[in-house]
């Protein structure tokens, strides 16, 4: 057993045998006495560095206790009402780890279930017999979610190895003619925090030998069966699944073609790269299992991606509505020592590029780094006129978050944003979050206000807002992230400091000091923003008032690829939420067919309009605190159970509220998904022009649409039902 288990175990069985969370302490197994007393140090002569094979033989020794194990497989299930119970496992431990050539979802109802009826049916040989047992279907229960602001988060908005999933090879980055240049993804080094950014590393102006975006329309053509280009090509990567301290790899492809090998060419690099279709590998300790994909080409194990990187769109003025013509490069050497000639594609109308706006660019600096954090142009589209585009690549800064001296430049330039868009004569809103990997919430709180001044709104960690680790917990948590992979790690040896008190600097006195989850039945822990008070808010300065916003909610749509972080996924709910009535539309993505989907708008933080708050927060109170105090366990060491949103089908239903599965934006989009041509592959701008005239022009270029949605003879909906689409999701 590791001794990470271990603890594990002891930390449970104190929560059975010494706590006080089930009612007064009873006799106990001579063994509850040595675990408690060997935990709390309560005997002078104690010696906290016992072989642990001595602990082990004890706690196999303590029977099964049913009664104390279905109050806690209870609480557990009571716990988890409020969080969605999908996650993406990692393979099983044990046997050849070849063999898990496919990532499955692990779905917690299911799970639990099965612990559950162990626990009810424990006779015959077929349940448990002992604590131990009990406790070890626990901890294999929980271990699976390692991160304690949301299970999975995608790879491509954090650096960290634990989290990656199938993204493709390449990301997008829109060039200064109008089309969009193929760079690889640059990995952030380990144990780094994500800082929400894309960050490309090389830019490729070959693969196989073929401009990148002439291979992607190519690799569209040849899998017609699958409906997304950007779908066709994510879905050929390999899965490289979350683990602790071990590289897993699985690989898998979704038509029955043999994959071309890949040969990646760079810019103001003559040596070509080979790449493996199956690898997408992360540049840490897995390096050493690479060789097993990726044979003799580890120098190259970085992890890649496909989105929009923070440069949202070429900053050109040109009026010429001529193509830009075909151009080739010399690049690289043949197989032969040749030059190879690469014809480049022609890019798109510069007449169709956005024009920015006068100072309508906001870049941050810290310690030399810029970051754009939104950026403002308007884009001419047919029928329509003169639409606004704001791209909101993150909500943080590159290298670290956001100070104060920072956040007053933000509000600054946010409060300009109304003028600037009525002096554009702008008399629509496209509002881009693609690929927006979260950061700062007082940056959403500042945004969102700006467009709608007058609504109040909360935002919290969960419907379950109210709960949160206590201080000890929160200390252990940190220090296994900054000790990940060392010998300090609690389990590893004897180095118990980390469970100091941070607040007194002495050693707990109750075990549910350290492990328990604290209730908190007050909206004061929320961070929260009113219309008629701002106090404990990034408003409290009552010098900062926000202008009447020149546009409606039915004039602004925000559009994502599905790509988007926590934070990310906060501001568009409050967009998107029925008082406020923005809608919202998705493209690219992974087509729903697909058995195993990215992280397309994980969300750890739910945000409720204030008043829904109020009433989530005194029916927890009411009903699992103050009436049910018993009910909240200690969990097991080093695990959080989370709300993640699992999700990245381009589709809503009915009742998705109540029942999340895998494989569904947490956000609802206006429509199932925008068809997608191959057009828009090569620029931003025909995503904008579709979006655009979907939201106002005629809603059926967005198939299918739902039968509710009433369109007038010419084919636009109608003002009243402009979000009824809101109405029917939550019936």
């Amino acid at each position: 057993m590791r001794a990470s288990r271990l603890w594990t175990y002891l930390l449970g069985l104190q929560s059975f045998f010494g706590g006080t969370v089930f009612g007064a302490a009873t006799a106990r197994h001579p063994c509850e006495e040595l675990v408690v007393d060997w935990f709390l140090d309560t005997k002078p002569n104690n010696d906290a560095t016992a072989p642990a094979t001595v602990y082990q033989k004890c706690l196999r020794s303590i029977p099964f206790d049913q009664e104390k194990a279905k109050i806690m497989v209870n609480s557990i299930n009571m716990l988890n009402s409020h969080n969605t119970l999908v996650a993406y496992m990692r393979p099983d431990s044990g046997g050849d780890f070849l063999s898990h050539l496919e990532l499955k979802p692990f779905i917690f109802r299911d799970a639990f279930l099965e612990l559950y009826q162990k626990v009810e049916i424990s006779s015959g040989g077929w349940g448990f017999t002992t604590n131990i047992h009990f406790w070890n279907a626990v901890a294999e229960l929980f271990e699976r979610f390692k991160d304690y602001h949301v299970a999975y988060e995608p790879y491509c908005a954090r650096g960290l190895a634990d989290y990656v999933h199938d993204y493709p090879i390449v990301a997008v980055g829109d060039s200064a003619d109008g089309g969009r240049d193929i760079y690889t993804f640059k990995n952030q080094p380990p144990g780094k925090h994500s800082t929400g950014l894309i960050k490309l590393d090389r830019k490729v102006v070959a693969i196989n030998d073929k401009d990148p975006i002439q291979y992607l329309l190519e690799l569209v053509q040849r899998a017609p069966d699958l409906e997304d280009p950007d779908a066709r090509w994510n879905t050929l990567m390999a899965q490289y699944p979350a683990t602790n301290e071990v590289g897993w790899f699985a690989k898998r492809k979704f038509w029955d073609e043999k994959l071309d090998k890949l040969i990646l060419r760079f810019e103001n690099d003559p040596k070509p790269v080979d790449v493996e279709w199956s690898v997408t590998v992360s540049d840490w300790d897995s390096k050493k299992d690479a060789h097993k994909f990726i044979q003799n080409h580890v120098d190259f194990a970085n992890a890649f991606c496909y989105t929009i990187p923070t440069n949202p769109y070429p900053l050109q003025n040109s009026t010429s509505s001529s193509m830009i013509p075909e151009k080739s490069e010399i690049v690289g050497d043949g197989t032969n020592g040749a030059p190879v000639k690469i014809k480049r594609l022609p890019r798109i109308s510069a007449a169709n590029i956005p024009t920015p706006l006068p100072d309508g660019i906001l870049e941050l600096s810290n310690d030399g780094k810029k970051t754009l954090l939104l950026a403002l142009s308007t884009l001419n589209i047919s029928n329509i006129g003169p639409v606004g585009i704001m791209r909101v690549p993150t909500f943080v800064l590159d290298n670290g978050s956001v100070n104060e001296q920072q956040t007053e430049e933000y509000k600054s330039f946010v409060k300009n944003i109304a003028d600037k868009l009525y002096s554009a004569g702008v008399k629509k809103l496209i509002i881009d979050v693609s690929s927006n990997g979260g950061g700062d919430r007082d940056l959403i709180d500042i945004l969102f206000t700006s467009m709608f001044p007058t609504k109040d709104h909360a935002i919290g960690t969960s419907t379950f807002g109210q709960r949160s680790w206590s201080r000890g917990a929160d200390a252990l948590f940190k220090y296994n992230n900054a000790h990940y992979n060392d010998s300090k790690r609690p389990g590893s040896n004897s180095n118990w400091e980390v469970f100091l008190d941070p607040a007194t600097g002495k050693k707990f006195d109750k075990m549910e000091d350290l492990v328990r989850w604290e209730i908190h039945h007050k909206a004061y822990w929320f961070h929260t923003i009113s219309s008629a008070s701002r106090n404990n808010s990034v408003y409290s300065d009552p010098e900062i008032v926000f202008p009447k916003f020149p546009l409606k909610a039915e004039d602004m749509v925000v559009v994502t690829n599905g790509y988007c972080g926590s934070c990310c996924a906060r501001f568009v709910n409050l967009l998107t939420h029925p008082n406020n009535g923005v809608r919202a539309y998705t493209y690219g993505g992974r087509p729903n067919r697909s058995k195993m989907q990215a992280v397309g708008g994980t969300q750890g933080e739910l945000v409720l309009e204030l008043e829904d708050f109020h009433k989530e927060a005194n029916k927890v109170y009411q009903r699992e605190y103050r009436n049910n105090r018993e009910w909240v366990p200690e969990l097991p060491w080093g695990t959080k159970l989370v709300q993640a949103r699992i999700n990245a089908e381009n589709s809503f239903y009915k009742g998705m509220e109540k029942d999340l599965v895998p494989l569904q934006y947490r956000f609802r989009p206006a429509c199932k998904k925008l068809p997608l041509t191959k057009n828009m592959i090569g620029s931003m701008v025909g995503i904008y022009e579709l979006v655009g005239k979907v939201a106002w022009v005629d809603r059926t270029l967005c198939e299918p649409q739902p039968d509710w949605v009433k369109k007038s003879s010419a084919g636009e909906v109608k003002s009243e039902n402009v979000n009824d689409w809101e109405t029917e999701l939550r019936k």
